[in-house]
């Protein structure tokens, strides 16, 4: 039996975008991953295992949620980036597409 070792919320995040099935059966929600960063973030709090480079750039003040808020041309940044997208999306499938195109991007633009 292969065990996969899930360390940030990104591996599980990648896992997910292959088999979405495996972990909610035949949604592919935003909301659900987003709910899921925010637990994995509530759950490293207070402990000392902290949270990796990639996961602290994703929520940093000028991250994700920025990075998804401009690129939409949303001025006001109150809503949450699964909210933004799914707004400018026209299916929940398609939202999800997008929010992984868009994490690709962000994270390419992080590494330059």
């Amino acid at each position: 039996m292969n065990i996969v070792k899930l360390n940030t919320p990104f591996d599980y995040i990648a896992t997910l975008r292959e088999r979405p099935a495996i972990f909610w059966g035949n949604r592919r929600s935003l909301s659900y991953i987003y709910f899921y960063i925010q637990g994995f973030l509530m759950g490293r709090a207070g402990t000392d295992l902290g949270i990796d480079k990639m996961t602290a750039d994703f929520t940093a003040k000028n991250g994700f949620q920025s990075f998804v808020a401009n690129k939409f041309n949303i001025t006001n940044n109150a809503q949450p980036w699964y909210s933004i997208i799914e707004f400018e999306t026209n299916s929940q499938d398609e939202a999800f597409d997008v929010f992984y195109e868009l994490l690709n991007e962000f994270f390419d633009n992080q590494k330059s």
